[in-house]
């Protein structure tokens, strides 16, 4: 059975690919207690993502989702979550250009 986990981010301004690589490592040592847990990164305070947050955060969830692990974002501003959308897509589509 899979537990449900919240972790809250506290920062205001998400702007380095160091920022997502500090949530993976919350998340990769509380999956180190109990396996196949579904994290809920709370949103709620944070007011900014930079482009190269939102690309290491996306390649966060593909290795964690690699590992079993399920990554939902709650409380995300509408202005973020549109955002992170289009860079999820565009990073599909460059995918997808360069897969032989």
């Amino acid at each position: 059975m899979k537990k449900k986990h919240s972790i809250a981010i506290l920062k205001k301004y998400l702007i380095f690919r160091e920022d997502a690589r500090k949530i993976s490592a919350i998340i990769q040592n509380e999956n180190k207690k109990e396996r196949n847990k579904t994290f809920y990164l709370d949103f709620s305070k944070t007011n900014f993502f930079s482009r190269s947050f939102i690309d290491e955060f996306l390649n966060m969830i593909d290795d964690l989702r690699k590992k079993k692990s399920i990554i939902k974002t709650i409380n995300l501003k509408p202005q973020l979550e549109k955002f992170l959308k289009r860079v999820e897509k565009r990073k599909q589509n460059i995918k997808k250009e360069t897969t032989f």
